[in-house]
């Protein structure tokens, strides 16, 4: 939201007619602008003669519309409808009870005739009081720079060094496709009552969320990308990397022995270590649950949560021409609670080695080591 000089100003009202007639409307978007609209004011011109800024070939005017509602809603094809009457690049300024808001759509010339122009996708800001300050115009060397300045500040996303407004519209509104596909998948894994299709959307929704992360990066991810977000900053759950923790306290300035000289640093970046080996039991069920996750199944624990197994009966299916059924004679060893013993070296194990140096001797330089325990613990 800026402020126009006076020069630029044009102040005259546009007839709803003039819009039918160029855009030629259906009737259910006419209805949509008597119900919605109240008044189209062709509010100001950026040109070479009104901003002494040349014009380029995508841009070679800015129109500046002001439009009044009747509610605080204003139906996309409305705009739409408006943008595809005017041949220029156009920004609509929305007035409302709530406010004012900034809604425009990229336009450019057609590839095939110069004289048609493409209306691309749309952003709008939400509204703002009206007696905000607002700034004066960027400073801009030419109609095309001024435009880009006027509609990145729509955009959700940051952009990036060196990146032409087209390519920053063109990640945005791929960002946004992809946000409405995560939506619906998250919605569908919600309402999703079996676990092992619960299991295969999760599957489908993580390479989406990652696109979706580095899409918002300020500069395209590297061959070893760097965390998208770092100590002292806002992160989300996505763009936060698994396992690492950041920490921030003050620390004084150079010079400074009192509080208030001290500034945040961020001082560490901090890797966490799990204490307990691998559970390798939910290491093989994720495994099979990759490969065949019809099979993923739930069962309770002791204290009565849930936890994915794997139904070796479908399993069998699955594998139907490769098992081996049946009690068939083999050679192998067996003893009572082999079975047990096979689960408990799959269990996680939560205990540590420590050095016992008075039960030993040279313990810094003898090359014996002897580690006194349960089998399976050490």
């Amino acid at each position: 939201m800026y402020l126009f000089p006076p020069q630029t100003a044009f102040g005259k009202i546009v007839p709803k007619s003039r819009i039918y007639t160029h855009a030629a409307p259906s009737r259910r978007v006419r209805d949509l602008f008597v119900s919605q609209l109240s008044e189209i004011v062709w509010a100001h011109k950026l040109s070479p003669e009104t901003l002494h800024l040349p014009a380029t070939p995508g841009v070679p005017e800015i129109q500046i519309f002001d439009l009044t509602l009747k509610t605080d809603v204003l139906d996309d094809e409305v705009l739409q409808a408006i943008d595809r009457a005017i041949p220029y690049p156009l920004i609509h300024r929305l007035h409302s009870e709530s406010g004012i808001a900034v809604s425009a759509a990229f336009k450019r010339p057609s590839e095939a005739d110069s004289s048609q122009w493409v209306v691309g996708p749309r952003f709008t800001s939400s509204f703002i009081i009206q007696n905000s300050k607002f700034p004066p115009l960027p400073v801009a060397l030419d109609l095309g720079h001024l435009y880009a300045a006027l509609f990145v500040p729509l955009l959700p996303l940051p952009p990036r060094s060196g990146e032409e407004l087209a390519a920053h519209i063109q990640r945005c509104e791929t960002h946004q496709r992809l946000t409405r596909s995560i939506d619906q998948l998250t919605a569908r894994i919600h309402r999703e009552k079996q676990f092992n299709r619960r299991v295969a959307l999760n599957q489908q929704l993580k390479p989406l969320l990652a696109e979706r992360t580095a899409l918002g990066l300020r500069q395209p991810a590297a061959a070893f990308p760097e965390p998208a977000c770092w100590p002292g900053s806002q992160c989300s759950a996505e763009e936060k990397p698994e396992g690492v923790t950041f920490s921030t306290q003050p620390l004084p300035a150079a010079g400074c022995g009192d509080e208030s000289g001290s500034r945040l640093h961020a001082v560490q970046v901090m890797n966490k270590l799990d204490l307990q080996t691998p559970d390798f039991t939910s290491v093989n069920i994720a495994r099979l649950a990759e490969l065949f996750p019809n099979c993923v199944t739930e069962t309770k624990n002791p204290d009565g949560t849930l936890k994915r197994a794997i139904d070796f009966d479908l399993l069998s299916q699955e594998l139907s021409h490769d098992l081996v059924e049946g009690p068939q004679e083999r050679y192998r060893l067996d003893w009572p609670g082999k079975r047990e013993a096979l689960a408990l070296a799959n269990a996680p194990i939560r205990k540590t080695l420590r050095p016992a140096r008075d039960e030993s001797v040279d313990f810094d330089t003898t090359r014996n080591l002897y580690i006194e325990g349960d089998n399976l613990d050490a």
